[in-house]
């Protein structure tokens, strides 16, 4: 199957892909495909340009870029689109051999890299890394001379960016007027009729399955059992009282010199090991012996806690002298130490503090296998049997495990039916729509880092093609979305009347007193609000305290003081405004700040070097062509 990408959202794929740090990093964030090839010997998921990508490196992939709560299937388009953008450059800018082996031999790290590559047989590999990476840099440099930045650019941004504004402003809430935005279901089937391609359905399949959740698989008492038999784990020192007999070294003595101070603390060492044995005092033989300031007290460091010493010192101290214990020659920067350990505080962690802890190793250690033979064999007995009559077995009810239906449900979903979100089911969905009709299977479900969440044995117990769906079967969603609209207009129609009422002069407060609302609306009193201060944004509508609505925040910035304007639809409301401060940008910094300036036009350079690149991009884009093998 032949993929034809959608450009939705291409700046954002590409937005900082024209620096050499983003794309460098994500070379070696995925690696070569040969290099998988050789590692990881499954099957091909996608060809894109002379690339072959395995299925192995491709899941890699989608676990390093699945950090936030994005969406499974914009991650894999945007992992697409980096695997284009590789074969775009590697193509604009062609590196020959000469200039790979140059670099190579240039930088140390990336010749005892190459040999490594060699050591293995994969110098091929490497090189061809190394060709991208070059590539890239090509590109940047031909990018870096590229952008021309006037003084009027700059001026005009910074005004932009350092302009203020404040409003107040009166807020129409949409769902505040549902109450009186009716609905009859003559209206929605009419309305429906009318937007009949807005309401029409991709396939949808409906899916019987049991889940398995590892999770289930440990109970309490194992968490609390394995706390108590390893309890060791769960302490930490964090305080400790020492003694030490220092041989000091002086600093820029010879390796000579060195080695023989070395050698008089061995002698040290064992003649304090002999003394103490016999009952003498370790704080008077350091008292003698000692060439630290501590010696005449001893050798007493008092109690410290960690970060307080030197780290070999801090080492001994803490992970590895028992109380009383009386360590070998401890090297510092200082010279050479003998230490003796005379107290340790010990913070023990509650089980409360670490049953979360315990819980995901269990969990990883033992339930995971459980958990996963448990599905095998609830598949085979499937696969004998119907769902309920396997269900019946001990194994299975003694677990509280349940028969489950989805419901019919579309491919690009944000949620499934009765499992959950499809940021942690995407596999599900995926795998579930290539299955067959009443043909069983055992679905592995993993997070982002790779645990498994659940195993699903599920059967795909219909599949309904896409199609503009009956009346009946939306009625509640086209009832839902013309109620919304008419709510909608009935805020406008509402804020609208309250404008018209405006007389010269009045101040919002003064308007606000004039309101009425509504017969029979379920609208809370009226009140007069105030934003923060913003700026005229080019990448965002939300003005601060108050919510998102782009012409509010445009007109904010041409109106006189005190001016009232309205009203402006935002995303959940209609407002009336009233400018209240303006704060101008000083200009007078730009002009003597030089730092500012080198800002902007840094700023400025960066967003006309994306925007080259993006205009490259999209009109080279189709010579690539990505080919899906896994459908």
């Amino acid at each position: 199957m032949i993929i034809y990408l959608r450009e939705k959202g291409l700046a954002q794929i590409l937005i900082g892909a024209v620096t050499v740090a983003f794309v460098i990093g994500s070379i070696f964030l995925y690696g070569s495909s040969d290099l998988a090839s050789n590692t990881s010997p499954d099957e091909v998921a996608l060809t894109v340009g002379e690339t072959k990508v395995l299925q192995s490196e491709l899941d890699r992939a989608m676990s390093n870029q699945a950090a936030g709560k994005q969406d499974q299937e914009e991650t894999k388009k945007r992992i697409i689109e980096q695997y284009v953008l590789r074969e775009l450059v590697k193509k604009a800018m062609p590196v020959q051999q000469s200039e790979i082996e140059q670099y190579i031999a240039s930088k140390p790290d990336q010749l005892s890299a190459y040999r490594l590559y060699q050591k293995s047989g994969m110098s091929n590999e490497f090189e061809k890394d190394i060709q991208v990476q070059l590539s890239y840099q090509g590109i940047e440099q031909l990018l870096h001379h590229l952008p021309i930045v006037t003084d009027l650019e700059i001026e005009e941004t910074y005004h932009r960016e350092n302009t203020k504004a404040k409003l107040k402003f009166i807020r129409f809430r949409h769902y505040e007027y549902n109450s009186l935005a009716k609905v009859t279901d003559e209206e929605a089937k009419s309305h429906f009729e009318l937007n009949k391609e807005k309401y029409k359905k991709s396939d949808q399949i409906n899916l019987k399955y049991v889940q398995i959740r590892p999770e289930d698989f440990v109970a309490d008492e194992q968490i609390k059992a394995y706390y108590e038999n390893t309890k060791d784990q769960y302490s930490e020192v964090t305080e400790v009282t020492a003694r030490h007999i220092l041989k000091k070294v002086v600093e820029g003595s010879s390796l000579d010199e060195k080695s023989k101070i070395r050698q008089q603390a061995a002698e040290l060492l064992e003649m304090v090991k002999t003394e103490v044995e016999a009952g003498k005092s370790f704080a008077e033989l350091a008292q003698v012996h000692s060439e630290g300031p501590s010696a005449s007290n001893g050798g007493s460091l008092g109690s410290f806690g960690r970060g307080k010493m030197v780290k070999p010192f801090e080492t001994a101290c803490f992970d590895e002298l028992d109380i009383g214990e009386i360590s070998g020659l401890v090297e510092t920067s200082f010279g050479f130490h003998i230490i003796k350990l005379e107290d340790k505080k010990v913070n023990m962690q509650t089980f409360d503090e670490v049953k979360q802890e315990i819980k995901t190793l269990l969990i990883k250690t033992d339930a995971s296998h459980v958990s996963q033979k448990l599905a095998d064999n609830l598949l085979m007995d499937v696969e004998l049997d119907d769902y309920e009559t396997a269900m019946g077995q001990e194994a299975y009810s003694s677990r509280n495990l349940t028969i489950q239906e989805t419901g019919l449900f579309e491919q690009d979903t944000s949620s499934i039916p009765n499992i959950g979100s499809r940021y942690t089911y995407g596999d599900l969905i995926e795998k579930a729509f290539d299955m067959e009709v009443n043909i069983n299977e055992m679905i592995e479900v993993k997070r982002s880092n790779g645990e498994v969440e659940s195993y699903f044995v599920a059967l795909v117990l219909e599949k309904k093609a896409a199609a503009i769906p009956e009346f009946e079967d939306v009625k509640a969603e086209v009832k839902n979305d013309l109620q919304e609209e008419r709510a909608k207009e009935l805020a406008m129609e509402d804020a609208n009347k309250l404008f018209k009422l405006l007389r010269a002069g009045q101040s919002l407060e003064d308007l606000v007193l004039s309101y009425s609302k509504p017969e029979n609306a379920s609208i809370k009193e009226k009140k007069v609000e105030e934003s923060g201060l913003f700026s005229l944004s080019i990448n965002s509508i939300y003005v601060s305290n108050m919510g998102s609505c782009q012409d509010a925040m445009f007109k904010a910035f041409q109106m006189d003081m005190n001016e009232v304007a309205g009203p402006f639809e935002g995303d959940v409301a209609h407002y009336l405004i009233q400018l209240v401060e303006k704060d101008e940008a000083d200009m007078e910094k730009l002009k003597t700040d030089p730092k500012v300036r080198r800002e902007i036009m840094k700023k400025l350079i960066q967003a006309k070097k994306n925007e080259v690149f993006t205009n490259w991009y999209n009109s080279t884009r189709k010579q690539i062509t990505v080919t899906d093998h896994r459908s």
